[in-house]
Parts: structure tokens; C-alpha cells; sequence
């Protein structure tokens, strides 16, 4: 693999909360194409590593280089690297006034200022690629939790 590919760097990566050492010095390196899954117990430090990768939490210690360029760096564009890097939740919730195809659309149209026809076709094959294209006009009228969201699936 050449240097072209590498997607995240991951250098020594450490953060604390308080006296709790959560993150020991992580390296890693991600390349674009690959799967990547983050398995251990709970509070183990899966989240908090995902929330650095994206800077919703800052680092104690250590670099994140993202396509070349190190995010924990001081005047980094945290908003243009979140433009890039999505995150889906534990605990994800949508927005209760909006239908399924709203919320998938609403970064599209928002961030990207991708057109609407547009913006509705690509988050409809979204949906049907993961088997949900039959719940884009669904209203969210209620949160649900992840328990509920799968008893739904597995009944659809």
C-alpha cells in the first residue's frame, strides 16, 4: 500500500478524563477502503477513541492525521473535516419533525448544497442499500431506541 491510501494515522493517541487514563496510547493507521470495526467491553474506550477521530472529543495526547493533515493541530477546520468524517451513535436519534429521507438528506442540503432531486435520489439508495428505501416517507413522530429500532427491522 502506498502512502496515497492512508486514510487515518493514528500516532500515540491518549486522553484522559481527569486521573482516568481512557485512551494509552493508540496507533493505528485506517486506509481508505478498508473496514474497520472497534470491539472491547464497555468503558473501555471505544467511543472515546471514535468521538477523537472526529474531534468531538480533544485529545490529551498524540496526533490524528487525517488525509495528510495532523486534525489535532491548533487552527486546524474542524467544521471541514467534519464535512468529510461522519459519525453514527450508540444512541442515535433523528430529528422528531422530520421523515426518514429528511433527516438523511438534511446534511446533503445543508453542508454539501447538493441540489434536492439529488440530495433525495443518492439518500434514497442509501436506504435501500441497508434495506430500509420503505421507511424514507416514515415521520418520526417519537425517539426510538435501539432496542425498539431493531424489533422493527427484524419485523420488516
Amino acid at each position: 500500500m502506498t502512502a496515497d491510501n492512508v486514510l487515518f494515522e493514528i500516532k500515540g493517541l491518549k486522553k484522559n478524563f481527569g486521573d482516568l487514563e481512557v485512551l494509552k496510547g493508540i496507533h493505528t493507521t485506517i486506509r481508505k477502503g478498508e473496514v474497520v470495526v472497534v470491539i472491547g467491553p464497555s468503558g473501555s474506550g471505544k467511543s472515546t477513541f471514535i468521538r477523537c477521530l472526529n474531534l468531538l472529543e480533544t485529545p490529551t495526547e498524540g496526533q490524528i492525521i487525517f488525509e495528510g493533515s495532523c486534525i489535532t493541530d491548533k487552527g486546524y477546520a474542524v467544521h471541514k473535516h467534519r464535512e468529510k468524517v461522519g459519525m453514527v451513535f450508540q444512541q442515535f436519534n433523528l430529528f422528531n419533525n422530520l421523515t426518514i429521507l429528511e433527516n438523511v438528506t438534511i446534511s446533503l442540503k445543508k453542508v454539501k448544497k447538493v441540489p434536492a432531486p439529488a440530495a433525495e435520489e443518492k439518500a434514497r439508495a442509501l436506504l435501500r442499500r441497508v434495506g430500509l428505501e420503505d421507511k424514507a416517507d416514515v415521520s418520526q413522530t417519537r425517539k426510538h431506541t435501539k432496542k425498539e429500532y431493531l424489533r422493527e427491522r427484524k419485523r420488516a
